[in-house]
């Protein structure tokens, strides 16, 4: 089917705007539907059953809008399928999704799927938010990806305005939100291989972004990941079910937030997982308490592989049984911590201070050392090392300037706050260069005092010299020839009169 338009179609307990089964086939191209609705367990916009391999269903250059799905079951807002097919979406807008139970593309089994080029923006589930849902494991997880054993590619594609929490009834809570405990955008089974290249996640919220299990890779290239916030991460990992290798290139992390750690939050890792980082940008990312970018929980264990945990602290000897540590690095002539390097044990947990390490190029180890040792006699092996690297600063890039004032270079972009107006560029921390721009100012934002033009002036003030002079020569000449016939009479008119003759 090509060059079609729909609107305001609504199959209430039918499945979908197109539906297929067995070996079948529907591909469509430069098609737009408006205003679609459903209300039985399937897809809005597609639902295939009993599928036989060789089965397609695919789109291009399509544009949809406004599909709600009003059935209360596991569903779909898009499309629903079971095994044995193939979906791809090539050049796809979509966006004012509505459901109960916001599965996007919803199978039960085998399925590759491919999105090129497609946006989804406005998305909301009155449950869980979940794009991609798969059903290969017994539990109902609330995610936006799920898969196991198979491959999934996103190229050039944008989620934007998704929403992965619940509001609250309560007249005392209105404005709270509650997000579903280990929900994730996405959930990638194991031995599932996860490509993103060249797409844009932007504006969502949830519990954690990332989730993978064993023998899992993700692999994401020239994105941009932005304005997110993940309670517990974008990427999180345990020893327990949170595994996978993420390699990372060329990617931009801006402005995401997290409780702890918005870009990688580490609670416990072993060989099963590992996190690489090429060529990426992270940019004003923040915490609500710990880690800007990388949060990593540290725990103390005894000789016997026992965690030590330090509970009810009270009365006078509560400093003594708490345990501290120190973060420092191994040549402190040639690289500092700027921060806060003191930190403390709780219960079964250490947290990692927020700090930054500043010093100039070259290899180091990041120690962690402790001082105090609670209710525990002191022993030598009292310290941890991270193996860190401190590369050259692209100057043509960014700024390689002592801006903490403490003998060491950093190498920052610079930052404006406020920013700087009308065209002004940010040259340094809180510096605007006004140069290119006809304003000046600390923000560029103050106007030039206009400037007498005296070339006019000049002009003006010759011919008035010039026109007083002969007005001064004209008035001493009447004075001296005042006495002549032609001055006293100051002008005459010389009138001819003709005598006029009858026709």
């Amino acid at each position: 089917m090509e060059n079609f338009i729909g609107s305001e179609l609504y199959t209430k307990k039918g499945i979908g705007a197109f539906a297929l089964n067995q070996e079948s086939k529907i591909k469509l191209k430069n098609i737009e539907l408006n205003s679609i609705g459903g209300g039985n367990v399937g897809g809005v916009l597609f639902t295939s059953y009993e599928e036989e391999i060789g089965s397609y269903f695919k789109v291009t250059n399509g544009t949809f809008i406004e599909f709600n799905q009003e059935n209360k079951n596991p569903s779909s807002t898009f499309i629903y399928v079971n095994k044995n097919i193939n979906v791809t979406l090539n050049d796809c807008n979509i966006r004012n999704i509505r459901g109960i139970t916001g599965y996007f593309i919803y199978n039960k089994g085998n399925t590759n799927i491919k999105l090129n080029n497609v946006s989804v923006e406005d998305y909301i589930s009155q449950k869980e938010t979940i794009l991609f849902r798969s059903e290969s494991t017994a539990n109902m997880e609330k995610t936006i990806i799920k898969f196991d054993n198979g491959e999934i590619f996103i190229k050039d594609s944008m989620f934007l305005n998704i929403y992965y929490f619940t509001v609250t009834t309560d007249a005392n809570y209105v404005n709270d939100y509650y997000y579903v405990d280990d929900s994730c955008i996405m959930d990638i089974g194991s031995g599932t291989n996860l490509y993103i290249s060249n797409s844009n996640f932007n504006s969502i919220h949830g519990f954690i972004g990332f989730k993978s299990s064993k023998n899992t890779n993700i692999n994401i290239v020239d994105s941009v990941i932005e304005e997110t916030f993940f309670k517990n991460g974008l990427i999180s990992i345990d020893s327990i079910s949170r595994f996978g290798y993420y390699t990372i290139d060329n990617t931009e992390f801006n402005s995401n937030t997290a409780d702890n750690g918005p870009i990688v939050n580490i609670i416990d890792i072993n060989s099963k997982s590992k996190v690489i980082f090429n060529d990426s940008t992270f940019y004003d990312n923040s915490a609500l308490y710990y880690g800007g970018v990388i949060f990593s929980l540290i725990k103390l264990y005894d000789d016997y592989g026992n965690d030590i945990k330090i509970y009810s602290l009270e009365g006078d000897s509560v400093l003594s049984r708490i345990i501290f540590f120190i973060t420092e690095t191994d040549d402190p002539n040639n690289a500092i911590i700027s921060g806060q390097p003191i930190s403390y044990c709780w219960e079964d947990i250490c947290r990692f201070p927020v700090v930054k390490v500043i010093g100039n190029p070259g290899n180091y180890k990041l120690r962690m050392k402790l001082i105090t040792y609670g209710t525990y006699a002191k022993f030598d092996n009292n310290s941890i090392n991270i193996d860190m690297v401190i590369e050259e600063c692209d100057t043509n890039n960014y700024i390689n300037q002592d801006k903490d004032n403490i003998g060491f270079k950093s190498c920052y972009l610079p930052t404006c706050d406020p920013a700087c107006n009308n065209g002004g560029e940010c040259a340094n921390i809180n510096i605007c260069n006004c140069t290119n721009t006809k304003y000046k100012g600390a923000l560029c934002d103050e106007h030039y005092k206009l400037e007498k033009v005296t070339y006019f002036d000049n002009i003006m003030a010759v011919i008035s010299l010039i026109i007083i002079l002969i007005s001064v020569f004209l008035i001493a000449g009447i004075m001296k020839f005042k006495k002549y016939q032609a001055v006293k009479s100051g002008f005459f008119i010389n009138l001819w009169f003709y005598p006029c003759k009858n026709i």
